[in-house]
């Protein structure tokens, strides 16, 4: 088959072949939006983002209900980050890409001219625009990888440990088959391929491991006893809630409202003062937003048959700013004699 190039002498056969797909290898992966952090770096981008949540948080009216003042202040968080920073998109070298296209290009076009009409001067040009192409990608994929040896010495230099291995890693990895699984195992061993047939197995998986544990709660009125000194309870101060921002790792996943501990610690005084008095509503009303109460759990394969689900171990996503709620009454001790009479002992080193 002439046309294609095989950059060798010789030609490719073409062959029809027939085969059956299933369906559900048609499905899609959901695409999850990833911003692009590292923007946050630059002071300039900063100030603009900062600029930008504070205007429109003056301009957004304040809810008495825990649920509206959530998704307002959701809704300008994600948009300032949508406008100012954007999504995370992986960098190509332009400049070697395009040199390199075009050489191949000039090459491609001798190729064909020598295939139309073989004679020892298109020959002659088809083998000197091919020897400048393998000479120009193998320069120009040296310079590459200079170039990113270049960026992991800095990365190491500036003790920035995440950075360090995760370039070490994308230039010490081989070739890997994407591990996608379409179908999985019930608990009898049939196959399902049916969408809502493997969440369901999933749901089936996650519950076992509580469901043994879980009792209800007896001995009510132990709680009962101490209803009156909940009431003597501090509030958490603006303070502790700086404080446990500031300890908040960053490079976590987000929650389900896909707003990262970066946008948050970048936000600016007047995003952080929201929050905090949102914190506060949350704590006179004993009410939650809605969205809090979800999670996203991510199975994480460990070994064996990829299609049982006992080979997954679960880990679950939760909101960022739900995390800080939890820690303002866990770190500073606020709940802890009043929640050791309602957990139960599955909640072993979370308790």
């Amino acid at each position: 088959m002439r046309g294609a190039n095989g950059d060798s002498g010789h030609f490719l056969i073409k062959t029809i072949i027939r085969h059956k797909i299933s369906h559900a290898y048609e499905k899609k992966q959901k695409y999850k939006r990833r911003w692009d952090i590292h923007k946050l770096e630059n002071k300039d981008k900063k100030k603009e983002y900062q600029e930008y949540i504070t205007e429109k948080l003056k301009k957004t009216e304040r809810k008495q209900d825990v649920n509206d003042e959530w998704i307002n202040t959701k809704n300008v968080i994600l948009e300032a980050a949508k406008e100012e920073i954007g999504e995370e998109r992986k960098e190509r070298n332009q400049d070697c890409y395009d040199e390199c296209q075009i050489a191949m290009k000039e090459k491609n076009d001798a190729r064909k001219k020598c295939l139309n009409k073989e004679t020892r001067k298109n020959r002659e040009e088809y083998e000197e625009k091919r020897k400048i192409a393998r000479k120009l990608c193998r320069r120009k994929k040296r310079e590459t990888w200079k170039k990113k040896i270049e960026e992991v010495k800095g990365a190491n230099i500036k003790k920035n440990v995440r950075k360090f291995y995760k370039e070490v890693k994308e230039m010490s990895k081989e070739y890997q088959q994407q591990n996608i699984i379409y179908s999985y195992k019930d608990e009898k061993g049939k196959i399902l391929t049916e969408e809502k047939d493997i969440l369901l197995r999933w749901q089936q998986y996650f519950q076992l491991f509580l469901e043994d544990e879980l009792q209800p709660l007896e001995e009510t009125e132990k709680e009962n006893e101490n209803t009156e000194e909940l009431e003597d309870i501090d509030k958490p101060t603006y303070e502790e809630m700086i404080e446990v921002i500031s300890n908040m790792k960053n490079g976590k996943a987000p929650g389900i409202d896909n707003i990262t501990v970066e946008l948050i610690k970048n936000g600016g005084p007047e995003l952080l003062q929201r929050i905090f008095d949102l914190l506060l509503q949350i704590w006179d009303q004993e009410i939650m937003p809605e969205e809090w109460e979800i999670g996203i759990i991510c199975p994480i394969f460990k070994k064996g048959d990829r299609r049982e689900c006992s080979n997954y171990r679960g880990i679950t996503l939760l909101n960022n700013i739900y995390k800080m709620f939890t820690c303002l009454i866990r770190v500073y001790n606020r709940l802890t004699k009043y929640s050791e009479l309602t957990l139960g002992e599955y909640q072993a080193g979370f308790r």
